[in-house]
């Protein structure tokens, strides 16, 4: 059963390979996505949350 699940496409949590290390550019570009993903949905909830005694 152990050898059927390994083999779906659809592990995730089992590597086959080893892990690499990102390079500095790599994970500055993770860094940057994260804070602007974080920031863009902080905002968004803020002006959800300002504006909704306005309209409803």
């Amino acid at each position: 059963l152990l050898g059927r699940n390994e083999q779906t496409p659809l592990s995730f949590g089992y590597w086959r390979d080893k892990p690499v290390a990102l390079s500095i550019i790599q994970a500055r570009l993770v860094g940057l996505t994260h804070f602007t993903v974080g920031y863009i949905a902080t905002y968004g909830a803020f002006l959800i949350a300002s504006t909704a005694g306005k309209f409803g």
